[in-house]
Parts: structure tokens; C-alpha cells; sequence
């Protein structure tokens, strides 16, 4: 408790052994006290990539992010979708073909309520950007099972918001970089 309260304080803190969604709980509940205050919190896990940040205000998480890319859950104003821009063909991002139809599978699967997401590809030691490969509803299992399938080869990220995904260089069917 001495480092929460130093947290609190202002003077910032080293808290061990804090799971990711604990954390979202505990700062949400103490920014519902605090009207119009910013809170942030980061972390980062024992895995290669396990490192996550997130902002509350008002008693209401605001923003969540990962090395993977925006996580699901987070509720947000979302663009419509046909103001996303169109994915490229997999084929185009991804050689190994069983990959792509398992990847397929995986898209064609998800339940039509689940949360908009974009999910971007893009080769680990490559200089292509990464690319767009999926607009649609895309649940956070569905994308775990993506990155874990492409982990040692390919950089997996989802997007769940249009300004953020247009924040870097990214192939698109329109704007296809080369791919």
C-alpha cells in the first residue's frame, strides 16, 4: 500500500505483481473521485511484449494500448466503417498459404457484435510498412490466435480506431506500398 500511496502523491512508484486488469480497475474507481483528472498507468509483464498502458478520466477508461496495438473492451466513438481504408488481399502480405487459410478461417468466424477492429501485418526485419490486411468485427481471442500463430515471423497489431491506425505508414488496397 506505501507504493499506492506514494503513486498518488505524485512521486510515481515501482508496484510488482499487478495484473493488467486489476490495475484498470483500481484507477478507474479512484478517477471517479477525481472529476476531470487524467490518469495514466504502464506496465509491463515477464513475456517479450507484454507491455501495456492505459488513461482513465471521470471514472471511465479512455484509452488502452499494447505493443499489439489497441486492445478490445475499450469503449470509443468509431468510425463507420466504410470510412476505414480496404485491406490488402492476405496472400499479398502473408507466403506460407496454410497460414493465410487458417487466418481466413479466423476472419470469416467472428461474431458479426463483436468490436470493429483493423488488423495490420507487417514482416519483423522488413522495410515495408506494416499492412492492412482485415476491416470488420475482430474479437481480442481471434487476434491472440493471429499473433500467436505469426509470432516469430510477422508483427501483428489491431487497430480499433481510424486516427490511430493512419498515425504511421500503412499498405492499404489503395495505397499498397509495394506489396
Amino acid at each position: 500500500m506505501d507504493e499506492f500511496r506514494e503513486a498518488f502523491v505524485g512521486r510515481g512508484a515501482d508496484i510488482k505483481v499487478v495484473e493488467e486488469e486489476w490495475a484498470i480497475g483500481l484507477v478507474t474507481f479512484v478517477s471517479s473521485g477525481f472529476p476531470g483528472v487524467l490518469f495514466r498507468a504502464r506496465g509491463r509483464g515477464e513475456e517479450t511484449g507484454d507491455a501495456w498502458q492505459f488513461e482513465c478520466r471521470d471514472g471511465k477508461l479512455i484509452r488502452e494500448s499494447s505493443y499489439d496495438g489497441e486492445r478490445a473492451g475499450v469503449a470509443r466513438e468509431s468510425a463507420p466503417l466504410s470510412d476505414w481504408p480496404g485491406p490488402l488481399e492476405l496472400s499479398r502480405v502473408v507466403s506460407q498459404a496454410g497460414s493465410r487459410s487458417f487466418i481466413a478461417e479466423i476472419f470469416g468466424g467472428q461474431p458479426g457484435g463483436a468490436q470493429l477492429a483493423a488488423l495490420t501485418i507487417k514482416r519483423k526485419g522488413g522495410r515495408s510498412p506494416r499492412a492492412l490486411v482485415y476491416v470488420g468485427p475482430l474479437d481480442q481471442e481471434a487476434f491472440e490466435r493471429i499473433r500467436d500463430l505469426l509470432d516469430d515471423r510477422y508483427r501483428v497489431q489491431q487497430f480499433r480506431s481510424l486516427e490511430t491506425l493512419l498515425s504511421a505508414r500503412t499498405a492499404t488496397a489503395e495505397n499498397p506500398e509495394g506489396y
